[in-house]
C-alpha cells in the first residue's frame, strides 16, 4: 500500500513541478483539501491549490517518510 501511495504522491508532485494542470485536476477529487505545516492551519481546496501552480515554482521535491493509514479498506486513506 505504501508503494502505491508513494507512486501517486510522486505523480502528483511531478505534475505540480511541471505545472500540469490537466493531470493535477484529474488526480484531485472535487472535495480535496490540504493543510501544511508551513501554513497557519487553514485549508486549501482544489481550486485554490490549482491556482497556486501559477504562483510557486517547484525546482525539486522529495519524500523523507511516508506512512499510510487505512481507516476503512474501501473509503478513506491518509498519508503523512
Amino acid at each position: 500500500m505504501e508503494k502505491l501511495f508513494l507512486d501517486l504522491e510522486t505523480q502528483w508532485m511531478t505534475a505540480w513541478k511541471n505545472k500540469d494542470i490537466a493531470t493535477v485536476s484529474k488526480m484531485l477529487s472535487d472535495d480535496f483539501t490540504l493543510t501544511s505545516s508551513l501554513s497557519s492551519g487553514g485549508l486549501v481546496d482544489k481550486e485554490e491549490w490549482i491556482a497556486k501552480l501559477a504562483i510557486y515554482d517547484c525546482k525539486d521535491f522529495r519524500f523523507d517518510k511516508i506512512q499510510v493509514r487505512v481507516y476503512e479498506a474501501d473509503r478513506e486513506f491518509h498519508t503523512c
